[in-house]
């Protein structure tokens, strides 16, 4: 799992990683009419319940658009969501790419080209087990427990705090 936070080590998803108790905020369940948090995007990550990125991609910007939606703009919860979006834009935007750099490296590999693609960046991986998906050369019948680990990448060209995955 990726964790997001700024440069003062803030976590900007911790508010996201769980929905507020119908006690605490009773209202929010009647503005908010498809709640969702991480943790049940997690869930349905783990139970194959997404079909490609796009279904993982739609949880995600409605549980930003709902924190949109029921906080004031100038809330730092707001904020937040909307650094998240970017954040989860920018990664599928990398993960994409690195897709398509992998293939590209594969296709040289079998044409008997010698050149070797350089890792040197660090980029955003993630994996996701898609419904009705297997994965080429995994035959194991267990599911691998995930770690929580944290991750920061800063923004090269701005000064605008640090924004890390969630």
């Amino acid at each position: 799992m990726l964790v997001c936070a700024c440069s003062d080590g803030r976590v900007l998803s911790e508010p996201f990683m769980k929905l507020p108790s119908r006690r605490e905020l009773p209202d929010y369940y009647d503005v908010i009419k498809k709640p969702l948090d991480i943790k049940k995007i997690l869930q349905r990550i783990d139970e194959g319940k997404f079909n490609d990125f796009n279904d993982l991609e739609r949880d995600f910007m409605q549980l930003c658009k709902n924190a949109q939606t029921y906080n004031e703009e100038a809330s730092l919860i707001h904020e937040d969501s909307i650094v998240l979006q970017s954040v989860f834009t920018n990664a599928r935007q990398r993960l994409e790419q690195d897709g398509e750099s992998e293939e590209e490296d594969k296709t040289a590999v079998e044409g008997g080209d010698e050149e070797v693609a350089s890792d040197a960046d660090s980029s955003v991986k993630m994996k996701i087990k898609l419904k009705g998906r297997k994965s080429e050369g995994r035959s194991g019948p267990g599911r691998r427990k995930r770690s929580s680990r944290k991750y920061i990448s800063e923004d090269e060209e701005d000064d605008e705090p640090i924004a890390g995955n969630q």
